[in-house]
């Protein structure tokens, strides 16, 4: 079983500070990392603005700020392979735009589907949840890939579920 990671983040670009505000939240981002043996080094798997990637952990940390992460104890590589099917597909902008909606809707007590969402693009919390539900993940059924954001996914889920997810100390980052 690979050691994967669930890695929550954020930096000061704008959209991460706007992504903040809307879902009052301290993270912004949110990815898979792994041990890859065929490049030996640990990678992130993420949406960027370019699209979904994989980039050297170090680069990610780096450039961003982690701000909490969490070892997956149940096997998940089946469920990775299965997400490095969308590398190279381009981000789904009017899916964060949509989710935004909802969030707002949700504000005034209102819920409504993703409006916005292109089924075939991706955003960074969309990923993760594809990754839990894949194999699923016990109560992963809960969360919505098109509407889920990374605040949603930590507190609402990975947070509930610590012993499928423990948290791992920041200094291991």
């Amino acid at each position: 079983m690979t050691d994967i990671r669930i890695v929550f983040t954020t930096d000061n670009a704008w959209y991460s500070r706007l992504i903040r505000s809307i879902t009052r939240s301290k993270v912004s981002h949110v990815l898979v990392s792994f041990y890859s043996p065929c490049l030996g080094k640990v990678v992130a798997m993420h949406a960027t603005p370019t699209g979904y990637v994989v980039e050297p952990w170090k680069r990610i940390v780096a450039t961003r700020r982690v701000v909490a992460m969490y070892r997956c104890t149940i096997p998940l590589d089946d469920a990775v392979k299965d997400l490095a099917e969308w590398l190279g597909t381009r981000y789904n902008y009017a899916g964060v735009f949509g989710a935004a909606i909802q969030a707002i809707a949700a504000l005034f007590g209102r819920r409504i589907r993703n409006p916005l969402n292109d089924a075939r693009k991706l955003y960074c919390s969309e990923a993760i949840v594809r990754l839990v539900q894949f194999p699923p993940v016990p109560r992963s059924v809960v969360l919505v890939p098109e509407s889920t954001s990374p605040e949603r996914l930590l507190s609402k889920y990975i947070n509930v579920e610590r012993k499928l997810f423990p948290k791992v100390p920041r200094e291991a980052a």
